[in-house]
């Protein structure tokens, strides 16, 4: 295996050394972490693009009751009293109030 690796002169002659046992093992991993990369990617994009979304219309209602006349604390007892919608973040409101 060792030799294999020192007679490469690039990755196709690499891969070409392999016997189609080890080739087929090879994609196989190679599939499976990309698979795992592209996954979490998408969910940390996923995560943040939900994360600024919430925010802007956490900020356009907090504008938009502002707009109305209210005072900050109306506002922030209206915000703070808003109960939780996941499940994050009922978890997250029960782990602060447990403190």
């Amino acid at each position: 295996m060792y030799n294999l690796l020192l007679g490469a002169t690039s990755g196709w002659d690499l891969f070409t050394n392999f016997s189609p046992d080890q080739r087929f093992a090879l994609v196989i991993i190679v599939v499976g972490c990309a698979t795992a990369i592209i996954i979490s990617t998408v969910g940390i994009v996923g995560a943040i693009v939900g994360a600024t979304h919430k925010r802007r219309a956490e900020m356009d209602m907090k504008r938009e009751l502002l707009d109305r006349g209210m005072n900050a604390e109306d506002i922030s007892r209206i915000v703070e009293s808003t109960p939780p919608q996941s499940f994050l973040e009922r978890w997250a409101a029960a782990q602060g109030k447990g403190q």
